[in-house]
């Protein structure tokens, strides 16, 4: 058998290579070196290991005008491996299967009608088993778990989840043991994750600062910076839904009052729009509501703001400037290349962008809203899941990534 063990010093660009390939398509050793200046026989090197380990592969030869044999095509095979990515929130868990590339071969959805750990890890165990007994053919490179909540100092738990309610929860361990195989599990925060996802299938480059924000249950961020989620002293990083924004607001699930998640919340949103309808029984939304029961999503606020009508309009407008109130504060601290918003709110896009960019007007230093960029997320729905598979594959690809 070839021997393709890498010498420690050469295994730095493993990720590099892998990346690079990932990112260009179809390529060739001579071209790798080129461009990432490394040396030829590395690159041979870490080419032959990646092929040897199923990752990836060659194509047909590439036509040159110099002497001697033609380079060979490189390129990922995204077969080689599959990847579970899982969102757990406070009303649905999803998995989502992925290939290599993120991209999604197989997608499961399930009500998370109750918060008890057994209960939520056992459909989660459910999940997993029928998803691998379907997959079978393939090998499964690890599983990703997002979860709305605060890490434990060893990555390996739930310290603290308000909207699960979830306090020193080792879940990694009990589903593991449950499993009873072995396999990677990558567990993180849920909008981390969806940043990862973001960052990893999007155009955006390691060397842009990222502000990540979701708004849905709860509302949270994340902070990019040279490709990596920046994680905090206590993996607490990027708790953007609980910076106050109107110290007399509402009582927020964290205890404090006003809290940009007490006022934007999609459950506060549509809350909102509950009251306003009652107040206002002309309005087409009034229809929605049955005998007192609430029946109103926040797709419904969303679809009316798009036809515009008022009251829609304005619970999104406000919305809009309460989240560009708090946006300003990152703007001015971090003075980010792009701020990335997910969340159903967001396919209002043309109210909520308009309301947060007039907002960011008035409170940003105007040198840092100079080349800001403003966009919505290119993953939807399945942020979160697909970001927990990819955070499989970034630990499995050595850390200094480039694109």
């Amino acid at each position: 058998m070839k021997n393709t063990s890498i010498h420690p010093r050469k295994k730095m660009y493993k990720g590099v290579i892998f990346k690079a390939v990932q990112n260009l398509g179809q390529t060739t050793r001579v071209e790798l070196s080129t461009k990432l200046g490394v040396n030829k026989n590395t690159v041979s090197t870490i080419v032959d290991e990646l092929i040897y380990e199923g990752l990836i592969k060659e194509g047909g030869t590439v036509s040159t005008k110099n002497v001697g044999r033609n380079p060979t095509n490189l390129e990922v095979d995204p077969e080689a491996f599959q990847i579970i990515g899982m969102s757990i929130s406070a009303d649905q868990i999803i998995l989502t299967l992925t290939d290599f590339h993120g991209k999604p071969i197989h997608t499961e959805l399930s009500k998370n009608t109750s918060h008890d750990v057994d209960s939520v890890k056992n459909k989660i165990i459910e999940m997993i088993r029928n998803t691998l007994n379907q997959f079978k053919d393939k090998k499964t490179l690890g599983i990703g778990i997002g979860v709305p909540g605060i890490l434990s100092d060893n990555k390996e738990g739930i310290k603290y989840s308000s909207h699960l309610k979830w306090n020193n929860v080792e879940l990694k361990r009990l589903i593991i043991e449950e499993l009873d195989m072995e396999i990677n599990i990558q567990l993180n925060n849920s909008v981390k994750m969806a940043a990862i996802g973001e960052i990893y299938q999007s155009s955006v480059t390691n060397k842009e600062t990222v502000f990540y924000c979701n708004i849905g249950h709860g509302v949270g961020g994340s902070i990019v910076i040279d490709g990596k989620t920046l994680e905090g002293a206590n993996h607490s990083a990027g708790e953007f839904g609980h910076i106050t924004i109107d110290p007399s607001g509402p009582l927020c699930n964290c205890g404090n009052r006003g809290c940009l998640e007490s006022l934007i919340s999609s459950p506060n949103l549509v809350y909102l729009a509950i009251e306003k309808i009652r107040s206002n029984p002309d309005s087409p939304m009034n229809d929605l509501l049955q005998n007192s029961i609430q029946a109103i999503e926040i797709e419904d606020l969303v679809a009316f703001a798009n036809k515009r009508e008022a009251i829609a309009v304005e619970i999104i407008r406000q919305a809009g400037q309460y989240l560009g109130t708090g946006l300003s504060y990152v703007v001015n601290l971090l003075n980010p290349d792009r701020i990335i918003l997910s969340g159903n709110i967001v396919k209002a896009e043309e109210i909520l962008f308009e309301s947060i960019k007039t907002e960011l007007r008035k409170r940003c230093l105007p040198t840092s809203l100079q080349t800001i960029q403003i966009e919505s997320s290119s993953l939807g729905t399945f942020a979160v899941s697909i970001g927990a598979a990819t955070s499989v594959i970034y630990d499995w690809v050595p850390k200094n990534n480039t694109k």
